[in-house]
């Protein structure tokens, strides 16, 4: 049976996707890719990150066409390589509701860039581009390391935890809370979905295990993880910064639609100042905490960049065009559907 993966591998020896590989090669900064409908983007996508793999990410108009591209690109690739980026609020900013599973997707995403330089593809929208984050410094300032076989000690690690903000409980079910049972010590981080399971044989860690909260039963081994705090919590004085300044120098940005990306943001900055003025108090800026989609776009200038677009935004040289179409609506007519292998196959 022909899966998604072998699909994208059949279709990666197209000779345009060849020709992107080619400009992957160079030092060329900008590209621009076209021609392309539906999920051939995604699979397009896959086959360049298969041939070439970098830190990429991409930038969609909307959360929900971020959505598709990032579930398809973890159905043809993998969960491992394919990380969504999303806003920490449930709707629009101006509503200042916290999501905290989205706030955990972030967390996740920022540790993984600084955790390691292993290429993935992140997900992203301009609400989320919107927000400013803890520095790579602040990061791992926030992060205790634990690792299979080390001496690090219960009490030890329980008296970091509380330092790090963690809520001691019976049963840990939300991010920031820590339980200990006997020799184990049940921690759920900011940045992982899951909580852990450290198994200690005296000072010595003997196992580290993710867990399901429900069941309470073991999911897989890990040999280390990374414990996350909330890294909203802070005092005033804390550096943040946009995902520009975040990621790593070689790290490559892809838009659909970077003009729709630049004003979205800079309405959403807009809707958010008039928010922040709403009461007695005067707010001139936002820029600690918020960037502007100019500024966005003026930080994203130094860095290599995709646009799968008809029409440009960013100077380019090389233009590489694909010839897809949208499927026809077939309503279970199955000369229609002979008819069109018939056409596609000549």
């Amino acid at each position: 049976m022909l899966t998604l993966t072998d699909f994208q591998q059949i279709y990666a020896r197209h000779p345009q996707i060849e020709a992107l590989t080619l400009w992957a090669a160079t030092h060329e900064q900008n590209v621009k890719i076209s021609g392309l409908c539906g999920s051939s983007l995604s699979v397009v996508a896959a086959s360049l990150f298969t041939k070439a793999p970098h830190i990429q990410v991409f930038v969609m108009k909307d959360a929900d066409e971020a959505a598709y591209l990032y579930n398809d690109l973890r159905q043809i690739l993998s969960d491992e390589k394919v990380l969504f980026f999303p806003s920490s609020y449930k709707k629009a900013i101006r509503l200042s509701q916290l999501d905290a599973s989205n706030e955990i997707l972030r967390t996740e995403v920022l540790n993984r860039l600084v955790s390691s330089s292993t290429p993935c593809v992140i997900v992203s929208y301009p609400e989320a581009i919107l927000q400013k984050q803890i520095t790579s410094q602040g990061l791992k300032t926030k992060t205790i390391r634990l690792r299979t076989g080390e001496s690090i000690g219960m009490d030890f690690l329980t008296e970091m935890l509380v330092e790090y903000g963690f809520e001691r409980v019976d049963f840990v079910y939300e991010p920031g809370q820590y339980s200990v049972r006997g020799g184990i010590v049940d921690i759920f981080s900011y940045a992982y979905e899951m909580p852990y399971r450290i198994d200690f044989f005296g000072d010595e860690v003997e196992s580290i295990r993710v867990f399901d909260i429900e069941t309470q039963l073991s999911q897989e081994k890990r040999l280390q993880v990374e414990i996350v705090t909330n890294l909203r919590k802070g005092d005033k004085t804390t550096k943040l910064v946009p995902i520009t300044e975040f990621v790593a120098a070689d790290t490559w940005f892809q838009f659909t639609d970077a003009g729709f990306v630049r004003d979205r943001i800079n309405q959403l900055y807009d809707e958010a100042l008039i928010k922040a003025n709403s009461g007695d108090h005067v707010v001139e800026s936002l820029h600690s905490t918020h960037i502007t989609g100019d500024e966005f776009i003026q930080g994203v200038d130094k860095f290599r960049k995709l646009e799968w677009a008809n029409k440009s935004y960013f100077k380019t040289k090389t233009t590489i065009q694909f010839n897809t179409s949208l499927q026809p609506v077939f309503q279970k007519n199955f000369d229609l559907i002979s008819e069109n292998l018939k056409t596609n196959l000549t």
